[in-house]
């Protein structure tokens, strides 16, 4: 869809305060501070259509959630069912019908030789004629399924979800045709539901010999403890009217790279399905169209695939805004007025004031280059109480002495407080 270059009219727009049970919302008080790019955003979401209808309780402002059963009825249904019959067509290697539950492109972080780089087939011939690693059948050096090996499922396990996604964890133990335990893959799994077809479209998986299964990994946690409290200090430390910092500029590019104000070096090949996140919530949300994130039509593609040395926009709160650095800009706002980030991450519930890190953000799986994490944040407001609770599934490797993320598996809004009535001014 094209942007609309006309400035709206924010009484048409947003009717802030308008609704009989949320209070008055601060947008129109800061809307001539937005830039001209990031109104144009704004009434892009505003004019969006919505190809699912809005389920009975999503009060105003508030984003769709998983109390919601249209959030998971059908996509969790679709992904336990298209990963059972992925596993049934894998054990039984059978390597075209393992293609017929995918989409392509596909990728796929095979680690069997300790690779990280996903793997991308454009085709399910391609996928077919070089299967990944973890599926070569044969008797050659390379060949990991030898005649008489076979699988047993462990466990299937549901982590995230959303009206278009899900994503799931996949293990199962390999075994010798004399029965000897040879190891245990341990995988996640996203479906999409791409224009009506629902498929796997990205995977990871991990292959741990024999003995090494439960071999503690403290050293990725630590990561993912940090990588988590970093984000969030981020945006926590960030100044808006009644918090006590004077910082002011706030760089997110991270660590490591040489980049321009804003962007960022991607140093991995890095693979990524591309289904909603923060931006569009919020954004869509607060601009009447909370459905609009979960649109499916004619999407072909979910995958979205970056090689080393590609240049991109850094995320946070900017999320491909116009502003590179945070600080006193059209989504920070200034001492007096607050910016477009700070009045809509509050949800309906109130001004957003700080956001901390899932306490039981965790480590799924681990090898020596690679892990799976579950991870997310819930955010606050300034008396404690919660607004929102968001989840996220991602793939991080080992490269030049330290772990990056690689790749993701989408996210979810597991709780938005807007819709509890007793939280809504």
């Amino acid at each position: 869809m094209s942007e609309i270059t006309n400035q709206p009219d924010t009484s048409e727009l947003i009717k802030p305060g308008t609704a009989p049970d949320v209070g008055p919302y601060p947008w129109p008080e800061i809307w001539e501070k937005l830039s001209p790019d990031m109104k144009r955003l704004v009434e892009r979401y505003a004019r969006m259509p919505e190809e699912h209808p809005k389920p009975k309780g999503l009060r105003p402002l508030a984003m769709v959630d998983a109390r919601f059963p249209m959030y998971y009825q059908t996509s969790v249904k679709q992904g336990m069912s298209l990963l059972t019959d992925y596993f049934a067509a894998m054990a039984s290697r059978d390597i075209e019908g393992v293609a017929s539950t995918l989409h392509f492109p596909y990728a796929t972080f095979d680690e069997i030789f300790g690779e990280v780089d996903p793997i991308v087939y454009q085709t399910a011939d391609d996928f077919i004629k070089n299967p990944p690693p973890s599926m070569k059948v044969g008797t050659g050096i390379d060949a990991t399924l030898k005649p008489g090996t076979y699988d047993i499922l462990d466990n299937m396990q549901l982590l995230i979800y959303s009206p278009i996604h899900a994503g799931l964890e996949l293990t199962y133990t390999r075994y010798r045709g004399d029965g000897q335990k040879l190891g245990v893959s341990q995988g996640i799994y996203g479906v999409t539901n791409n224009d009506g077809k629902w498929g796997i479209q990205l995977s990871s998986l991990l292959y741990t010999q024999a003995g090494w299964e439960n071999v503690a990994r403290d050293d990725v946690e630590a990561v993912l403890y940090n990588n988590e409290r970093n984000t969030m200090w981020g945006y926590n430390i960030i100044p808006w009217p009644g918090v006590g910092s004077t910082q002011k500029l706030i760089d997110l590019r991270g660590l490591g790279g040489s980049a321009e104000e804003g962007e960022e070096v991607v140093e991995l090949r890095t693979a990524n399905l591309r289904v909603p996140w923060t931006v569009q919530w919020m954004y869509s949300s607060r601009a009447g169209a909370p459905m609009s994130p979960y649109n499916y039509k004619g999407v072909k593609d979910r995958l979205r695939v970056e090689e080393p040395g590609t240049m991109r926009r850094t995320g946070g709160v900017n999320g491909g805004g116009t502003d590179g650095i945070l600080g006193n800009s059209s989504l920070i706002g200034d001492e007096e007025t607050p910016g477009l980030f700070f009045s809509i991450a509050g949800q309906g519930v109130g001004r957003w004031a700080y956001s901390l890190p899932l306490h039981d953000a965790r480590v799924l799986h681990a090898s020596m280059n690679k892990a799976h994490i579950i991870g997310g944040y819930v955010r606050f407001t300034a008396d404690g109480h919660q607004s929102c609770e968001l989840r996220s599934l991602g793939v991080l490797a080992y490269r030049r002495g330290r772990w990056e993320r690689a790749g993701g598996l989408g996210g979810m809004v597991r709780r938005d407080c807007t819709n509890d009535p007793i939280n809504v001014a």
